[in-house]
């Protein structure tokens, strides 16, 4: 198992990244919010103004999961915050460590880019959701979702 950065590019020409994300809505999509249609400009406009940074976790040279983290300045503290805006390993690569290994690795580079804080949402009763404690986050908020259109 090898945890990176890796850059949106990257992220995109994995052959397996169609996979990822198709799984990644399955699980974690959330029925209020739009279905998920990832646009690489979007990403990529991000990347550059570095407000978005992601790490990827490869088992035999193949990408198997992915830490995506976007950046906010949170006026009220005058900090940066970096929230966990995806999250995501394939079943089959699971239970090995690897999702603890990469939220690690995610935070590091957090950590060296200024952000005082992390969050990160995830489903109601979802994998994640049952996790979270275990890799030392504590449910502080609740958030609340309402379709608009």
């Amino acid at each position: 198992v090898m945890l990176k950065a890796i850059s949106i590019t990257k992220l995109f020409n994995e052959e397996v990244h169609n996979q990822l994300f198709y799984y990644y809505e399955q699980e974690s999509g959330v029925s209020e919010a739009p279905k998920a249609k990832p646009c690489f400009d979007t990403y990529k406009a991000m990347e550059d103004q570095g407000r978005l940074t992601i790490s990827g976790l490869y088992a035999d040279n193949t990408l198997v999961g992915f830490c995506v983290i976007a950046y906010v300045y949170l006026t009220h503290s005058s900090s940066l915050a970096a929230i966990i805006d995806g999250f995501f390993i394939l079943p089959e690569n699971r239970k090995f460590g690897g999702g603890r290994d990469l939220i690690k690795h995610a935070e590091q580079v957090a950590i060296d880019k200024g952000a005082t804080v992390i969050t990160m949402t995830s489903p109601v009763n979802s994998r994640l959701s049952k996790v979270a404690d275990s890799f030392g986050y504590k449910t502080t908020n609740v958030i609340h979702s309402k379709k608009l259109v």
